[in-house]
């Protein structure tokens, strides 16, 4: 595998193990609520028929930065398991969500030189388990500045522009991951311009950037990132 974390964080893959099932929610308490940060609308849907897929008319869909909440009906629906389909990638089965970790899944069909990933972190919040879906790529703002944050496709030209604030972080879209780069600046107002593109390949082959964003005034000194990745010596396109 392959994951990245900008600024200065990163995370740690737990383990594939674990109860799943994510049912759809009934009755005004619901113990789940399932984040989808995958930059792709996705179905849930209950695996009591091996049969059925994303286009059962019981599959729930859930819509890019779409939260929803879920429940299990009773413990004996708890030992089944619950499948995950993001298209265009094939589903997935055996979601993790019994307890607090995070669970990273490969997706299938393999569309670039790297493997795509989804990245499964459940955490607790007033006793309610949190599933957030997404990518291992991930863009984390502990500056004190407002960050703008730009997809660019492989000749430059922008795809996207977000602003991430303070203390907010931005999950990069899972198919944004290899086929996009990524740029960086803080806010416009405070002078500097936007950093170099960062391809996923240079993550991945030198491990830890540094990155500079110059000043308009030369003679001020450039504002600095932090990023690195992490890799499996085990994942064929990343030894």
């Amino acid at each position: 595998t392959a994951f990245v974390e900008l600024a200065v964080t990163s995370a740690n893959v737990w383990g594939k193990d674990g109860q799943v099932l994510l049912q759809k929610a009934r009755g005004s308490f619901a113990p789940y609520r399932i984040r989808n940060r995958t930059g792709s609308p996705l179905f849930v849907w209950s695996d009591d028929d091996a049969s059925r897929d994303s286009k059962d008319t019981s599959a729930i869909k859930v819509t890019n930065d779409q939260t929803i909440d879920w429940r299990f009906d009773d413990w004996k629906t708890m030992l089944e398991a619950s499948n995950l389909c993001v298209p265009p990638w094939e589903a997935l089965r055996g979601i993790p969500v019994d307890r607090e970790g995070e669970f990273t899944f490969s997706l299938r069909p393999r569309m670039e030189k790297y493997a795509d990933r989804l990245l499964c972190v459940v955490s607790v919040e007033d006793n309610v388990k949190i599933v957030t879906l997404r990518s291992m790529y991930l863009v984390e703002n502990q500056t004190f500045y407002p960050l703008e944050r730009m997809l660019v496709d492989h000749t430059g030209h922008p795809v996207s522009l977000e602003k991430i604030a303070p203390g907010q972080d931005y999950a990069l879209p899972i198919e944004a991951v290899t086929q996009n780069r990524i740029r960086l600046q803080p806010d416009q107002g405070f002078g500097y311009r936007w950093c170099s593109s960062i391809r996923f390949d240079d993550l991945i082959t030198k491990k830890s950037l540094t990155i500079g964003c110059p000043h308009n005034d030369q003679q001020e000194a450039p504002f600095r990132f932090q990023a690195w990745a992490q890799s499996d010596s085990n994942e064929p396109g990343t030894r």
